[in-house]
């Protein structure tokens, strides 16, 4: 008794909440309806004020009426307390046929509202069957299936002294109370004999055959109409290849919409439809059923207090051990055969873009776009162990509180995490229960990935860069020369550094420069090939490019016409990914420096900067060395001969003459005369 109370007040809990929800959601719909939808819409805006009001009706009476859904035996009930009630038993009984009536209403309501979508996307089916006061049958059939349903339950499913006396052992087990102090609505499917055996309640059976009739005709009206919607929305897709972008996004909603709603009344309606009526029939009890289902799942998922993933620190690095824990606390013993952690990590790329295509038709060349799908995906660490088994064939998981222990080896050259637009890298360890004749149950961590990159090892990381730019701002009345030089100090820097940007403007213009702004950008390349996931193709020969600002530095400033002026910029270089390099992903960071001048056209100055981002910064010891690719050394000594010149060791250096021109103390020559060029 007190099992079935417990979990009658988690239902409860659960109707009250949906009830609530259901409630607010039906009110800013029909709201919305009313005032914001446009006049457009037609019958449709009352179809939905129609659909919603009667939900609205039948979630408070849900929750104000509090009937209960039974089943003992081979007996359905839906029944009410009534002995405290100011209503009378045989009033109850009517109010109850009339709840279940309302279940049949929202039946209809379904089929209903997929017609009307059908009609909505064909116009030949619309004008039929829906136009002018054709579409008052909409309205007309959920009444009618209401009416239908109640006439049936008031007339063949009222309570008697035999169903009483039946169904009051269970009453008395599971509510603690008579029959007689219920107002009950009886689907006695069979007849139970003297002698224990059942048999078929044809009078019930040939009643359920028009509930039965009822719920076809709605789950038909989903399944046909939603198919022809699907059908209709799918070759929309083709036409809206050659549309606009907001025609595509709109297609697409319609589509999804259309399977959120098909699911809805699968799950809500036709399903659990199925379920309270197949218990009886099997001549099983539902409350015993529904608490031998929780214990075998619900207590089994919901008594795993804690099935978590925990690493030993943050983040790994190339080469490194991936470790940590899988902790697993159950208080009750748990079906289980084996207990698997997975670690996977790969590089994924995937993309779609119209491509125009030509075919024959009916000897003509028609033209149309195609959707083409680009993918690649590079696995780099895969790997399972089983940390768990059952052994001797008890297959239980006992109550406590498990830990399981792993290490799973990381490749020295694989890339960091990364998520970008068209593709990401990701490390993950899964976690998986394998339970027999039950869902298993699934855990997934996913931890990152940075490679010791040190800066230090980089031979121009340290050296100071400079960049130029210089620009007659205005564009057919100029202003002047501007010029504006950008100096930073190196161009390898690590997350969390302060990058300052010394800014240069000589302004020779009659414009003053008001603004000095810089941006840090991420630039990612993507490459892929056609249908790569399936084939397995090493070449990627398609290439995809997404740019996007990750950091921004602004100062506003005032360098007056004809003057000079320096300004600093300090650039905080947030926690980004490395400079990285894999075969289907790239990452690298530019450094756009600007000038913004008071002019209408052409007043912008423009630097550019590669940066390169690490994990170890440069050390402030470390010395701007240019370091030579490849050291030279000395030739292989050749065997001379007569016809070869003397060495060069053996010539005696002279004296220059006094008509010498220049000397080796004489001074260099002058850039112009470098570069003068003699005519002979």
């Amino acid at each position: 008794m007190g099992e079935h109370v417990f979990w009658r007040n988690i239902v409860n809990y659960f109707k009250y909440t949906c009830s609530g929800c259901a409630t607010i959601f039906n009110i800013v719909l029909i709201s919305l309806v009313i005032f914001r939808s446009p006049k457009s819409l037609g019958a449709y805006k009352y179809l939905m004020i129609y659909i919603s009001a009667f939900d609205l009706f039948y979630s408070v009476w849900d929750v104000v009426w509090k009937p209960v859904v039974y089943s003992y035996g081979s007996a359905f009930t839906v029944f009410r307390h009534c002995k405290d009630s100011i209503f009378s038993r045989e009033v109850s009984f009517h109010m109850v046929v009339a709840y279940c009536a309302c279940f049949t209403f929202s039946l209809a309501c379904f089929g209903v509202h997929f017609i009307y979508r059908y009609g909505s996307l064909n116009n030949e089916f619309r004008e039929k069957h829906l136009a002018g006061k054709k579409i008052c049958v909409l309205f007309i059939i959920p009444i009618v299936y209401g009416c239908w349903w109640f006439a049936i339950s008031a007339t063949m499913f009222h309570f008697d002294d035999f169903t009483d006396e039946y169904l009051n052992a269970g009453f008395h087990e599971d509510f603690d109370y008579d029959t007689k102090e219920a107002a009950i609505m009886v689907i006695l499917f069979y007849w139970p004999s003297n002698d224990g055996k059942l048999h078929p309640n044809w009078r019930t059976l040939f009643a359920m055959a028009n509930v039965w009739f009822m719920s076809f005709t709605s789950m038909f009206c989903v399944g046909y109409c939603g198919i022809k919607c699907y059908k209709t929305i799918t070759k929309a897709f083709a036409i809206t290849q050659t549309q606009s972008k907001v025609a595509k996004t709109l297609q697409h909603q319609l589509f999804n919409a259309l399977v959120i709603q098909t699911l809805i009344p699968a799950v809500l309606m036709y399903l659990p439809l199925f379920l309270v009526f197949a218990f009886p029939i099997f001549n099983i009890n539902l409350p015993l059923a529904i608490s031998n289902f929780i214990q075998l799942d619900s207590l089994q998922t919901s008594t795993m207090n804690t099935f978590t993933i925990v690493f030993d620190q943050p983040q790994f690095t190339p080469g490194q051990n991936v470790t940590g824990r899988a902790v697993f606390q159950t208080s009750v013993a748990i079906n289980a055969r084996y207990l698997k952690i997975c670690i996977h990590g790969a590089a994924h790329t995937k993309w779609n873009e119209s491509e125009q295509r030509y075919r024959d038709c009916n000897g003509t060349s028609e033209c149309y776009t195609e959707t083409v799908q680009y993918a690649s995906e590079i696995n780099y660490v895969s790997g399972a162990t089983i940390a768990w088994s059952a052994k001797n064939g008890n297959n239980t998981l006992q109550p406590g509180n498990h830990i399981f222990p792993f290490s799973f080896p990381l490749p020295v050259d694989c890339p960091p995490s990364y998520e970008g637009f068209h593709g990401h890298i990701r490390y993950s360890i899964r976690v998986e229960l394998d339970r027999p004749w039950n869902f298993n149950k699934k855990e997934r961590e996913y931890f990152k990935v940075v490679p010791n990159f040190d800066l230090n090892y980089l031979p121009y990381g340290n050296t100071p860069i400079m960049q130029k730019d210089v620009k007659d701002i205005g564009a057919i009345f100029k202003k002047g020369i501007v010029t504006m030089t950008v100096t930073i100090p190196k161009q390898a820097v690590a997350s969390g550094e302060v990058l300052p940007i010394t800014i240069d403007i000589d302004n020779c213009s009659k414009r003053p420069a008001y603004c000095v702004r810089a941006e840090l950008m991420q630039n990612s390349h993507y490459n892929a090939s056609r249908n790569s996931l399936f084939s397995h193709s090493s070449c990627h020969d398609h290439h995809k490019d997404d740019s996007k600002r990750v950091a921004e530095s602004r100062k506003n400033i005032k360098v007056a016409a004809r003057t000079h002026g320096r300004e600093q910029l300090m650039m905080k270089i947030p926690k980004l990914a490395p400079s990285f390099q894999c075969p289907i992903i790239g990452v690298e960071y530019c450094l756009s420096v600007k000038l913004d001048t008071e002019t209408s056209l052409n007043n912008t100055l423009h630097c550019e900067f590669n940066i390169i981002i690490g994990t170890v910064p440069i050390s402030d010891n470390a010395i701007p060395v240019v370091v030579p690719a490849v050291v030279p050394t000395a030739p292989p000594a050749v065997e001379r001969t007569e016809s070869m010149p003397p060495p060069y060791f053996s010539l005696t250096p002279t004296a220059p003459s006094d008509d010498t021109a220049a000397g080796p103390s004489a001074p260099p020559p002058t850039y112009d005369e470098s570069m003068a060029v003699t005519k002979i």
